[in-house]
């Protein structure tokens, strides 16, 4: 009776040991394939890539990971938009969607920058416009706001 107690024992002990061991290698399989894939990312500079989803078990994490990325190339894109309608005068671009932590500062700080140059842009033009008229007549503060975001 000893015996088979002793053998289903070991029984149970050899097959969770294996179950084990065979987890233990997916998971380190999937951990070094995510982070060759961060890496490539991260060496690239190009968040529009996405991680494999090729294992089951890992694929939660993995979107939540693809979801972070999505993040960081909309507000990349969202402040390329801005610089880039710079060149053409046109700062009226701003970021738009809502953010949390870091990048709900830098969002801020984007947008505050190109208020700034917009109410800039709008002054030179009015003073370029009513210096041409020869009839130049202050209508929009000369010196910066104390309450402006910028100069805070």
């Amino acid at each position: 009776m000893l015996s088979i107690f002793l053998s289903v024992l070991l029984s149970v002990v050899v097959t969770s040991l294996s179950v084990a061991l065979y987890y233990r290698g997916q998971i380190q399989r999937w951990v070094a394939q995510t982070a060759g894939e961060v890496e490539e990312i991260m060496s690239s500079g190009d968040f529009s890539k996405r991680l494999g989803g090729n294992n089951e078990q890992f694929s939660h994490c993995e979107e939540r990971l693809n979801e972070l990325l999505e993040t960081k190339e909309q507000v990349i894109h969202e402040i390329r938009q801005i610089v880039q309608g710079v060149p053409e005068r046109n700062i009226s671009h701003r970021i738009v969607r809502e953010h949390k932590g870091d990048l709900h500062h830098l969002k801020s700080e984007v947008n505050a920058a190109a208020d700034h140059a917009e109410r800039n842009m709008h002054l030179l033009n009015h003073l370029v416009e009513t210096l041409g008229e020869g009839c130049y007549v202050p209508s929009y503060p000369l010196a910066p706001s104390t309450t402006d975001p910028i100069y805070a």
